[in-house]
């Protein structure tokens, strides 16, 4: 039976309402998971429109989706080209039968960030006295944000959907790891949108309120402080990198600034003239962009919006500049992200070791966080590697491997595949938004003493010590401590020299 999507959405909250409450004390406060169902659901766009944005693009729901509640989308231009896995598609070999599936996934379809606000909030005023030279452009001069600021950076009613579907999908496809609620082990960040995604994945995937209310119990008491957090939010916790990030964002000439500062006059000239709008500056164009994303993925297609206003190939450098951002702040371009995965890494293999010499039954474990959490994993396991150049011809962006739209968009996910086999080995996939990847020295299946010999390197990093010189433990997988339960209290807050 189909139910509306209000109706789930309203029984979700409910739910959320009558969760039981959370063990107490400061290392167990969480940000509390909110839903902005104030705009409907995305409508499905026209096959082959659909907007890729980098990290600020819709998901890519795979072939055969429509039969799950929701508003099934059609891949966009950049999947259609991949082989799309089905969700009923036997994942491996006849001989092997998937045992555990561990999922690290992103956060589902959000608001803009305060910060995204306050220069949408500039633009708008800029334009209040704007007159449109055509019908086209009248949406300009009273343009409403997508939110207000109190909604800011929280999951949508559509990032609600993003994980239910998910959720869906991978019920279908993993019967057996699936099949304990029980057995299933539940992680997210402190971040409300990363636990409101997690609790929308549960109600997409659990059979009942008892079930559903005791998972988002061990959500909300899995959450970490932040800079505690070497799994999750490596990138909050490592101080190495914090340092060396800051370094890196103060360094003048940045890729994408120089590639914006070639690419985008020629824009910024054209809808100066269409617009009729002369004062309009580069700034506003990346402002204008950004709002299209958000257009996309909040409203979806609108004939007279912000994304009307650009031409495809426009759109295409719009998403290239965004994968240069990344690429040189969470991908190969800064090459700490190709370290700092290594505690979230050694956490799923020691989930396989645990599993396979029956130590715990760990069949699925469910992880939720960022982009920031993603873009150092695929750095980490070396997928996707590529190197962008500021200067690349059109040929360049259009063949280049690396594309956060493809594994980095809203609801973007890894997960860990792990087999047991008749001839009494175990196998290993990796697949990125539920399409199978090939492993760097490996292929598509991976026995599992080859897999971990692969990331030897990586898997059991001195990430406090070596990693990051933090100067005070954190916790996760190749962190000191392994449980959140060795901390106390007092940990909870910051140090000065953290």
């Amino acid at each position: 039976m189909r139910y509306p999507a209000t109706a789930l959405l309203a029984a979700f909250l409910a739910l959320f309402w009558a969760a039981p409450c959370v063990i107490a004390g400061p290392l167990y406060q969480f940000d509390t998971p909110v839903v902005d169902s104030h705009l409907p659901l995305v409508s499905s766009p026209t096959i082959g429109q659909d907007v890729v944005m980098s990290t600020k693009s819709r998901y890519n729901i795979p072939d055969q989706a429509s039969q799950l509640e929701g508003p099934a989308r059609p891949p966009s231009p950049v999947m259609m080209s991949r082989r799309r896995c089905r969700p009923t598609e036997s994942p491996t070999s006849p001989k092997c039968a998937v045992v555990q599936v561990q999922l690290v996934a992103r956060h589902g379809t959000r608001n803009p960030t305060s910060g995204n606000l306050k220069k949408h909030q500039a633009l708008q005023k800029k334009f209040a006295n704007y007159t449109a030279p055509s019908a086209d452009f009248e949406f300009l001069s009273n343009f409403s944000l997508f939110c207000n600021t109190s909604f800011a950076g929280q999951l949508t009613a559509q990032g609600h959907f993003d994980h239910v579907q998910l959720a869906q999908r991978l019920k279908i496809r993993f019967p057996g790891p699936l099949s304990n609620a029980s057995l299933i082990t539940w992680q997210a960040t402190n971040v409300s949108r990363a636990i409101a995604s997690a609790e929308s994945f549960q109600t997409g995937l659990l059979s009942s309120s008892s079930e559903i209310a005791r998972a988002q119990l061990e959500v909300r008491n899995s959450v970490l402080p932040v800079h505690l957090d070497a799994d999750l939010r490596a990138h909050d916790s490592c101080k190495n990198y914090s340092t060396a990030l800051q370094v890196e964002e103060a360094l003048p000439d940045r890729p994408q600034d120089v590639f914006t500062a070639a690419r985008y006059p020629a824009i910024l000239a054209r809808l100066q003239s269409v617009l009729a709008f002369p004062t309009l500056t580069l700034d506003d164009v990346s402002q204008l962009f950004s709002l299209c994303s958000f257009e996309d993925t909040i409203r979806g297609k609108v004939a007279k919006g912000f994304c009307s206003l650009f031409t495809r190939d426009e759109l295409t450098l719009a998403d290239f500049a965004g994968d240069l951002e990344f690429w040189g702040e969470r991908g190969y371009g800064f090459a700490p992200n190709e370290a700092i995965g290594c505690s979230l890494l050694t956490t799923l293999v020691s989930n396989i070791d645990a599993h396979v010499n029956g130590s715990a039954s760990i069949p699925a474990v469910m992880k939720f966080a960022h982009a920031e959490t993603l873009g150092p994993l695929i750095a980490t396991l070396g997928l996707f590697r590529d190197t962008l150049s500021p200067n690349a011809t059109d040929a360049q962006i259009a063949s280049r491997a690396y594309r956060t739209a493809a594994f980095s968009p809203f609801a973007g996910n890894v997960l860990v595949e792990l087999s047991s086999c008749a001839d009494s080995t175990h196998q290993v996939r990796l697949l990125v938004d539920e399409v199978p990847v090939s492993i760097p020295g490996c292929g598509e299946q991976c026995e599992l003493g080859a897999f971990k010999k692969l990331y030897a390197d990586k898997i059991g990093c001195d990430f406090d010590g070596q990693i990051c010189a933090n100067p005070r433990p954190t916790v996760g997988g190749a962190a000191t401590f392994r449980r959140k339960d060795s901390l106390t209290d007092a940990d909870a807050t910051p140090s000065d020299d953290a």
